[in-house]
């Protein structure tokens, strides 16, 4: 393993930009890989977060997100927990059923290799694009 990190941040949605660019960016400075790739963690971190923040805590500040991150040359694995009483998702859905919610694990499930949910934890691994 080349990279590990794991983390908290408060369920505050103004904070995950930040700390979502502040992973990638050491994720870049630890491994080898495009730019592609890496625009493509950036994102998969980010909707994870945010779906942690608005629909497993409810935006409670109170209540907190953690991440755990674990990279190689070939493919990072992503997990994201909350503190809310889990999510229900079915998988992807036609365009013509979409609603507000879901779009964002439609996003990570369209980018990742695997994607699992367990509760209130969301554990996805993404292969990276060697050029």
């Amino acid at each position: 393993m080349l990279y590990r990190y794991s983390g908290t941040i408060p369920s505050e949605i103004s904070s995950i930009c930040s700390y979502t660019l502040r992973i990638v960016q050491e994720i870049d400075r630890h491994l080898s890989m495009d730019r592609s790739s890496l625009q493509d963690i950036r994102l998969v971190i980010s909707e994870l977060m945010i779906n942690a923040c608005e629909h497993g805590n409810r935006n409670n500040p109170d209540k907190i997100v953690s991440i755990d991150v674990a990279a190689d040359d070939e493919a990072i694995s992503i997990s994201v927990k909350d503190e809310g009483s889990g999510v229900n998702w079915d998988g992807p859905c036609f365009a013509k059923n979409m609603k507000a919610s879901g779009r964002g694990l439609m996003i990570v499930d369209a980018l990742v290799e695997e994607l699992t949910l367990n509760k209130s934890e969301v554990h996805c691994i993404y292969k990276f694009h060697h050029s």
